[in-house]
């Protein structure tokens, strides 16, 4: 299914653990297919929490705290909905980035 959509290379940062009060993160290479972005529908209000859209392909299913680096920003992970195949196996992740 991914093969026939454009895909973007992204980078998940997991969170790693807390010192001194700051969180550190480990990184983690994944594919992308954007479903949505906020300024392909004008008609979203401008103070919209969602920013886009993806599904991710991934080794590691992401957790809340995990942020992503696409385009040249960061965002945080909102809603992470987890794909599966027919057999059940995760196949990926919906994302909505906040």
């Amino acid at each position: 299914m991914f093969e026939f959509w454009q895909q973007e290379d992204v980078t998940l940062y997991f969170p790693a653990g807390v010192e001194d009060g700051v969180t550190s993160y480990y990184p983690v290479e994944a594919r992308a297919v954007v479903l949505w972005e906020a300024k392909d529908h004008p008609g979203l209000p401008a103070c919209a929490e969602a920013h886009a859209e993806l599904l991710l392909k991934t080794p590691a299913t992401p957790s809340p705290g995990t942020r992503l680096a696409w385009r040249g920003k960061t965002w945080d992970l909102g809603t992470i909905r987890t794909c599966r195949d027919l057999d059940g196996n995760r196949f990926c992740c919906r994302c909505t980035l906040v």
